[in-house]
């Protein structure tokens, strides 16, 4: 390996450290090591990542939302990504902290299996690109959206909610659980349309085939706003009659894993349990 990202949050000490450590075992290796903005700003020796810029693996320190912000760097480029846990859950992660050289060694060496997920886009552009999510939510005002969903030009209903969601197969262990979604194993050749709160008695959510293109519709008066977000980020703000096209891109994102961890032993481990 010749060059190799780091991606953490900003100003947390511990990402900091982790990110040292990471540097000092490259460099060792002779690694070029290249970080955002504001690592490259403390980390001397550091080139600045940037999307474009060649590189050959992704290390990214925190929790699953700093993998989510791999994406960009990695999304069809056969960069795989070493996720590192310093959050609370780390679903995604390959390893906690007190084991990253273990990790960084396993990296190198090829011993650590690659999976390969599934991207999703809207609109068929794939500079709009989500691992986990697509959603439209209410935006300020606390009042309900309607939303009318379409698979495949077939209507589904008007959904009158606090939002609408599209998950992925990996998604379906982060905020779609969250909204009542079922777990789904990675590789599933399908997606999840998940209502979120919304004010029906015999709204479930709907599993459709991997092929599908979902249509969300913004419904409602003129005044109504919504927030369109992929993987939690809010890319605009929506208003009635503001169509989303959301459908599997032919892209793909490469994360790292142990070898000997299976992904129900993750889902007892990191879900199976009282929140702290």
């Amino acid at each position: 390996m010749k060059r190799c990202g780091i991606i953490a949050p900003a100003g947390r000490q511990e990402s900091l450290q982790a990110a040292l450590r990471v540097q000092k075992w490259m460099q060792e290796r002779e690694t070029e090591v290249f970080c955002e903005n504001f690592l490259h700003d403390v980390l001397p020796g550091t080139g600045l990542l940037r999307r474009g810029v060649a590189i050959d693996a992704i290390v990214a320190l925190g929790g699953d939302g700093t993998i989510l912000r791999s994406v960009p760097y990695a999304a069809g480029r056969d960069v795989p990504i070493l996720g590192i846990n310093l959050g609370n859950k780390g679903f995604l992660a390959a390893a906690e902290s007190d084991h990253l050289e273990t990790a960084l060694d396993a990296l190198i060496s090829g011993k650590a299996a690659i999976d390969r997920r599934r991207l999703i886009h809207i609109n068929g552009d794939d500079s709009l690109l989500a691992l986990n999510d697509v959603a439209i939510l209410r935006g300020g005002l606390p009042r309900l959206i309607s939303v009318r969903v379409s698979v495949n030009g077939e209507k589904v209903g008007v959904y009158r909610c606090d939002g609408i969601l599209l998950a992925s197969p990996t998604g379906s262990t982060g905020y779609a659980l969250s909204a009542g979604g079922p777990i789904v194993v990675p590789g599933t050749a399908c997606l999840e349309i998940i209502p979120i709160c919304a004010h029906c008695l015999q709204t479930r959510p709907i599993v459709v085939p991997e092929t599908s293109t979902i249509r969300f519709e913004m419904m409602d008066d003129p005044e109504m706003e919504g927030m369109l977000q992929l993987d939690g980020k809010t890319i605009e703000q929506v208003r009635a009659g503001k169509i989303v096209d959301i459908a599997f891109s032919n892209l793909t994102l490469s994360l790292l894993r142990m070898e000997q961890t299976g992904f129900f032993d993750i889902v007892n481990r990191k879900l199976m349990e009282w929140s702290m």
